[in-house]
């Protein structure tokens, strides 16, 4: 049995080869092995394989930017560039926990955005240590 630190270790290394960011690469491991051990393992390390033959396939485009296209000071429009679904997921939620720490409110919206959004519960765990 591999522990989660070895699953995360080999989660990076293969973003890592894909094209991804060591922060992305660190990223998406970290949240598809969350996703394992909250037992959501649809959304969790099993999607490794699958991660990497979207990359190959030009499907997913690891190391894309996730952008604002538009904002106001409660919304805004990402663009995820079709990068990793919990990449993009974590870089949606650092910008919806700002808007909403000033504003008290945030609603977001993306586009572009390749694979499965990742797990929404560890989302929803991030937001909650702001209320």
């Amino acid at each position: 049995m591999l522990s989660a630190e070895r699953l995360k270790e080999i989660g990076s290394e293969l973003f890592l080869a894909c094209g991804t960011s060591q922060e992305e690469a660190s990223a998406v491991a970290e949240e598809l092995v969350e996703a394992s051990l909250m037992g959501l393992d649809s959304h969790g390390v099993l999607r490794y394989a699958q991660y990497v033959e979207e990359s190959l396939s030009g499907k997913a485009k690891p190391g894309a930017q996730v952008r604002i296209l538009r904002e106001t000071p409660t919304t805004a429009v990402v663009d995820c560039g079709m990068a990793f679904g919990p990449y993009s997921a974590r870089r949606i939620t650092e910008i919806a926990i700002e808007k909403a720490t000033s504003q008290n409110i945030a609603f977001l919206s993306k586009e572009e955005q390749a694979l499965i959004l990742g797990e929404v519960a560890v989302v929803v765990f991030d937001l909650q240590s702001v209320i």
